[in-house]
């Protein structure tokens, strides 16, 4: 009787974790193969969530892509950044690329609180469908925690941390009374593991809004058509990873582009991904380590890395 009782247990169990770790990447598939196999009609972003997208962080990278891809499906965009001269440029990219209509807000997230009611005020007559937080920050060259100035560690929670949370907090409620939206939070496959010598405060900062976005995932239930949507992507080749050849080389790494129509595929399918099927690949292989294990092979692993400015 017992054994029966435990070798079903064990079974559940095995299924249970292979569910949980291979979710992302089978999703993923998923998701190709229905659009390739079934090019059937179906609800498009903008009908599901609105007109206009606010993407944080958006004259570099992977907010440009996200900006851009969305904007190629349609939705007019808010950019916000710091350089005005950046925004503006993407701005007649996107319109002349996509004709759509894009707007701006200049707002540099290391600064005080302040900023935050100016952006809600330019935002007032703005029905937000899609609110992408993707600014972040870290160290231009990996370093130890004490080689961490202390206003670099306070901006780096600021950037990663504290904007997240108030934009999100900005939209919210107008997706709640408009009853639909989606709020995307980009995080990093690096919450898997402590990250030795490399980027340790980053890394932290990203566990913290992996933790809030599942809080919200768990508090909007009841709030059907709006979705909260938590990334967690490996490598992505942008201006963060400048700092290593090999890392922009490594066999992991996508372009910025690639990654943004990938995830964006993946909007209201699924409510945590890496976003990019070998990122999910590499997080089904962290995850099956002991954590004390994966973080010595990983640590290993950066020390090969040449961390000369590229």
């Amino acid at each position: 009787m017992w054994s029966i009782f435990f070798c079903i247990l064990g079974i559940y169990t095995f299924v249970r974790y292979l569910y949980s770790q291979l979710r992302s990447p089978i999703l993923i598939l998923f998701s190709y193969l229905r659009d390739l196999l079934l090019p059937i009609a179906k609800k498009s972003l903008t009908e599901k969530y609105g007109n206009w997208a606010v993407i944080t962080g958006s004259t570099d990278g992977m907010g440009k892509s996200y900006a851009k891809h969305l904007a190629l499906k349609g939705f007019n965009i808010v950019l916000i950044s710091r350089s005005e001269e950046k925004l503006k440029a993407v701005q007649n990219e996107i319109e002349s690329e996509a004709g759509v209509e894009v707007r701006y807000i200049v707002a540099d997230f290391t600064q005080n609180f302040e900023i935050y009611d100016k952006i809600a005020k330019q935002l007032e007559d703005i029905p937000v469908g899609i609110l992408a937080n993707n600014v972040g920050l870290s160290r231009s060259i990996p370093g130890s925690f004490d080689e961490h100035s202390e206003k670099l560690i306070w901006d780096m929670i600021l950037v990663n941390i504290t904007a997240t949370m108030l934009m999100t907090k900005i939209v919210l409620p107008g997706m709640k009374q408009r009853g639909k939206g989606a709020i995307v939070n980009i995080s990093s496959i690096c919450v898997l593991v402590p990250l030795i010598h490399n980027a340790g405060v980053y890394a932290a900062c990203k566990k913290c809004v992996s933790s809030m976005t599942k809080i919200l995932q768990w508090e909007l239930m009841d709030y059907k058509n709006i979705d909260v949507q938590l990334i967690e992507p490996c490598f992505v080749d942008t201006n963060m990873i400048n700092f290593s050849q090999d890392i922009k080389n490594h066999s992991v790494t996508c372009s910025s582009d690639e990654w943004a129509k990938n995830v964006i595929a993946l909007l209201g399918r699924t409510n945590t991904t890496n976003g990019h099927f070998k990122h999910a690949l590499v997080a089904f292989i962290m995850s099956s380590i002991p954590e004390t294990l994966r973080t010595l092979l990983i640590y290993r692993h950066a020390q090969s890395f040449d961390y000369k400015k590229s």
